[in-house]
C-alpha cells in the first residue's frame, strides 16, 4: 500500500500517545513503594493515582476551545511541552502533596492532546478508513501502557522511582518536536467567526450523551486494571515489581489486536450500510465477561498465568471500544465544534478514572481482595453495552443518526 499523507498524522500522534501512556502508567509499578514509603492506605494511593485524572478530565473541554480558536497545533505542542517538564520535576519530589502537584500539571498537559489530535485525524482520514484511524493512531497509548509498566518498574528496582520519571519523560521532548515538523493546521470553520449554536446543539445531543457516559464505563474499567494490576498479581503471589509489571504490561499488548480488529469491525459493518455501534456494544459486553473472569480468577487465587490472560482478553475489548467509539462520534457531532466534542466526550468518560482507582483501593481495603472491584468494574461495563446499543435507531444494526442539531 502506497504511503499517504495522512500516514505521516496517524504516525506522529502514534507516538504522542505512547508518550502520554508511557508516563501516565509510571506511577503504578511505584504504588506499593510509595505506600511503604509515604505510609499510605490503598484508598490513599488510589487518591494519588487520580490527581493526573483530575486534570486531564477538566483540561479536555477548554483544550478543544482553545484548538478551535487558536489552532490546534499550538495547543498540542504547549500542552506535550508541560507534561514533558512536569513529569521531569515529578524525579525530584519527595512528598506527597508535591508528587500530587507534578502529576496534577502532568495531566493539564496531556489533557489537551484528546481534543486536538482526534480532529486532526478525522481531517486527514478517508471516511472509509476512519475507524482504523482512529484506532491505528492509538495504538500508541497500547505501546506506551506497556512500556511504562514494564520500564518504570525496572528502573525503580534499579535507581528508584525518581530515576524512573526522569529517565521516562525525555521522549516526549521529541513529541513535541514531531508534532511542529509534521502536522500541519487545516482550515478551521470555527476560527472564522465564533457561533453558539454548534456548541448548544453538541450539549443537547441526547445520541452523543448516550455515547459519552458508555465511554465513561469503559474508562472506569481500565483504571481499575491499568492501576492496580501489578498490585493484583503480587495479591496471588508474584514477587517482584519488575515481574508484577511484566505481567500488567499484558493490558498495552492487547492494543494492537484489539484496536485493529475491532476497529476493522466497524469499518466493514459501515461498508455494508450497518451502524457502528452494533460492534461497539459486542466490545463493551466482551469488557464485562473479561472482568467478571478477572474477579473470580482473583477469588479462587488462580495461577498468575491465569490471571494474564484474563487482564489481556481484558484488554482486547477495553482497546477495542475505542475505534468505533470516535468514529460514531466524528458522524453525529458538528463538524466545527468536532474538537470540542472529543474533549467533553473524554472529560465524561474520565469521571471514571477519578472514581475507579480510589473506589477500588477502598473495596481491597474492606475485602482484603481486589475480586470486588472488578465485579463493579463488570456491571458497569454491562451498562456501557446497552447505552452504546440505544443509540438511535436503538437496538437495531442500522446506521446510526444524523449529526446533532441536523433536525
Amino acid at each position: 500500500m502506497p504511503r499517504e499523507p495522512y500516514h505521516t498524522v496517524w504516525a506522529v500522534f502514534v507516538f504522542g500517545w505512547l508518550n502520554i501512556y508511557l508516563l501516565r502508567m509510571a506511577l503504578t509499578p511505584i504504588l506499593s513503594p510509595l505506600i511503604t514509603e509515604l505510609g499510605l492506605t490503598f484508598a490513599e494511593a488510589g487518591l494519588l493515582a487520580t490527581a493526573y485524572f483530575y486534570a486531564y478530565a477538566g483540561m479536555q473541554v477548554p483544550a478543544g476551545l482553545l484548538g478551535e480558536r487558536f489552532g490546534r497545533k499550538r495547543v498540542l505542542v504547549a500542552g506535550t511541552l508541560t507534561w514533558a517538564f512536569a513529569s521531569l520535576l515529578t524525579g525530584f519530589t519527595s512528598s506527597f502533596a508535591q508528587i500530587f502537584s507534578a502529576r496534577f500539571v502532568a495531566g493539564l498537559g496531556m489533557g489537551s492532546y484528546f481534543g486536538n489530535d482526534r480532529p486532526l485525524i478525522a481531517a486527514a482520514t478517508p471516511r472509509g478508513r476512519m475507524a482504523v484511524g482512529q484506532a491505528i493512531s492509538f495504538t500508541g497509548g497500547g505501546l506506551g501502557l506497556c512500556l511504562g509498566l514494564v520500564l518504570s518498574g525496572l528502573a525503580t528496582e534499579a535507581w528508584g522511582w525518581r530515576a524512573a520519571f526522569i529517565l521516562l519523560s525525555l521522549p516526549s521532548f521529541l513529541a513535541a518536536a514531531a508534532v511542529c515538523r509534521f502536522i500541519r493546521e487545516p482550515a478551521s470553520v470555527a476560527r472564522q467567526g465564533w457561533a453558539w449554536r454548534p456548541y448548544r446543539a453538541l450539549l443537547r445531543s441526547t445520541d452523543l450523551w448516550r455515547l459519552y457516559l458508555a465511554q465513561a464505563t469503559n474508562i472506569y474499567a481500565m483504571s481499575v486494571i491499568g492501576t492496580w494490576a501489578p498490585a493484583m498479581f503480587q495479591e496471588v503471589g508474584v514477587q517482584g515489581l519488575g515481574a508484577s509489571s511484566l505481567y500488567a504490561s499484558l493490558l498495552g499488548l492487547a492494543a494492537l489486536p484489539g484496536l485493529l480488529l475491532v476497529g476493522w469491525g466497524s469499518d466493514r459493518a459501515a461498508s455494508r450500510g450497518l451502524g457502528r455501534k452494533g460492534v461497539m456494544a459486542l466490545a463493551y459486553a466482551g469488557v464485562a465477561v473479561a472482568l467478571l473472569a478477572l474477579g473470580i480468577a482473583l477469588s479462587v487465587r488462580l495461577p498468575a498465568a491465569a490471571l494474564g490472560a484474563g487482564i489481556f482478553l481484558a484488554g482486547v475489548f477495553l482497546w477495542g471500544c475505542y475505534g468505533p467509539a470516535y468514529a460514531v462520534l466524528g458522524d453525529l457531532a458538528p463538524p466545527e465544534v468536532l474538537g470540542t466534542a472529543f474533549g467533553l466526550c473524554n472529560t465524561v468518560a474520565f469521571v471514571g478514572s477519578l472514581v475507579a482507582p480510589m473506589a477500588t483501593g477502598w473495596i481491597r481495603d474492606v475485602t482484603g481482595s481486589f475480586a470486588g472491584g472488578c465485579y463493579v468494574a463488570a456491571g458497569l461495563a454491562l451498562v456501557g453495552a446497552l447505552l452504546a446499543f440505544s443509540i438511535p435507531p436503538a437496538f437495531r444494526l442500522a446506521p446510526e443518526g444524523a449529526r446533532a442539531g441536523s433536525g
